[in-house]
């Protein structure tokens, strides 16, 4: 038990002594008193009264009257608060009693089910993943239900290579040669394994994911996740609820076919998946709901084949993608919305085939594309509005294939300047507002590359009400 437990242990078992013996003197005090003066028993008090017979004359009379019941009302009354104070003072002593029994039946239960989870044989340590659910289950303080989530989360955290394992594997022994001059001899590396640790992991994995679910039984979904670093193989977060404070896979590895948070909401302040690697086939956002302060893919790489982000909601404060690597053949961010005040995909690389914006919405103050590079085949914002107060693609890169931009522009400033226009660019068709648009070739007419349409520039601007 912790010393700050222990000293507020001490100190409510002293202020509830101290409080008894305030009662039981004050009570003691009143007994004897009523036992050492019989009259505060029986009150006394005096009435005078004057009357006038029929010649005139006056004639006083001073009437003593007695009264039991002020002095017994004191007395009742004080036995009732003092009966009723130590009550009290034995509910919270119980109460105390119960409480501590609760909390050593937790760390009995908690420890436990932790030693099963470093155990070397896969059976118990999956009992222990059971146990350990169990525990959190059983237990609504949030703190003790915490704890047992981040040993779960811990779990997926360390360090795990199922490549470097065969099945069964427990051990690796690396025969390292003679390095002359600082080695003339031969020397072994031994490695050991959590051995079968797959279904141990996916076990936690489903767990979690059941947890957070918008209709679990027994829902974690207040609490923070800390999967920094993790190794997932997959995972099924459809229609996850994360409102804890920070939700964090920055780092994490998602190696499964299918990588779904479809539907999901991410509420807390902070949802972190920077520097995360989609490895699988479908990685799918479609539908998610991040309402948190700060959401952040910074650095994630989106392989396999297909990257969903079709009808998404971006809300909060900040929203980045900066640096991000989208490598999957198509990546699809239709009907998206961006509602965040700042919205930025500053560095990213679209380097799959097909990369899609159609329909997106970007509604927040700033908008930045700034020095993104686009790398596809097809790249199209058809449909798309930029309703910010600035939009940027300065410094961008179009590279190769066809970029279409049959969107709505109306930012009060749209920049291009200094971007690289090598692939075939069309604003045919877009709606431009009253905004400023800012081009290399505004004041030079004539340096308009040949393969940005259209050849007219800028596009006939319209003012809000005409559209």
């Amino acid at each position: 038990m912790s010393d700050w437990k222990q000293k507020n242990q001490i100190l409510a078992t002293i202020l509830i002594a101290l409080v008894s013996v305030v009662t039981l003197t004050t009570i003691a005090f009143l007994i004897l008193n009523c036992l050492v003066s019989p009259e505060t028993l029986l009150g006394t008090s005096s009435r005078t009264a004057t009357t006038t017979d029929p010649n005139g004359a006056k004639t006083t009379v001073e009437e003593t009257l007695s009264s039991t019941t002020p002095r017994f009302e004191i007395l009742k009354t004080a036995l009732t608060i003092g009966a009723g104070i130590s009550a009290l003072g034995i509910l919270a002593l119980s109460y105390r009693k119960q409480k501590d029994l609760e909390d050593s039946h937790f760390v009995e239960r908690f420890g436990a089910a932790a030693e099963q989870l470093g155990h070397t044989d896969p059976a118990v340590r999956l009992a222990g993943v059971y146990a350990m659910t169990t525990v959190a289950n059983q237990y609504s303080n949030f703190d003790q239900r915490q704890q047992c989530i981040d040993v779960l989360c811990g779990y997926l955290r360390l360090p795990y290579n199922p490549q470097d394992q065969e099945p069964h594997q427990a051990k690796l022994k690396i025969t390292n040669p003679p390095s002359p001059p600082q080695t003339t001899s031969i020397s072994e590396t031994e490695f050991t394994y959590r051995q079968d640790d797959s279904e141990v992991r996916n076990t936690i994995l489903r767990t979690i994911a059941s947890h957070v679910h918008h209709d679990a039984k027994t829902s974690w979904s207040k609490h923070d996740f800390d999967l920094t670093g993790a190794y997932l193989d997959g995972g099924n977060f459809d229609r996850a609820q994360f409102s804890g404070n920070n939700t964090t896979f920055a780092g994490a590895q998602f190696n499964g076919k299918t990588t779904s948070f479809v539907e999901a909401h991410f509420n807390g302040k902070t949802t972190s998946f920077d520097r995360a690697q989609f490895s699988g086939k479908n990685t799918t956002f479609a539908g998610a709901h991040f309402n948190g302060e700060n959401t952040s893919f910074a650095g994630a790489q989106f392989n396999g084949e297909n990257t969903a982000f079709i009808s998404a909601q971006f809300n909060g404060e900040n929203t980045a993608f900066t640096s991000a690597q989208f490598n999957a053949k198509t990546t699809w961010f239709n009907r998206a919305q961006f509602s965040a005040k700042t919205t930025s995909f500053g560095g990213a690389h679209f380097n799959g085939k097909t990369t899609t914006f159609g329909g997106a919405h970007f509604n927040g103050k700033t908008t930045s594309f700034g020095g993104a590079h686009f790398n596809g085949k097809t790249t199209t914002f058809v449909g798309a509005h930029f309703n910010g107060k600035t939009t940027s693609f300065n410094r961008a890169q179009f590279n190769r294939g066809n970029v279409s931009f049959q969107s709505e522009f109306r930012s009060t400033k749209t920049d291009f300047s200094l971007a690289d226009f090598t692939a075939d660019v069309s604003f045919e068709g877009s709606t431009i507002g009253t905004g400023e648009i800012v081009t290399d070739w505004n004041a030079n007419k004539g340096s308009q590359p040949a393969n940005v349409r259209p050849t007219h520039w800028p596009p006939t601007a319209v003012s809000q009400n005409q559209s």
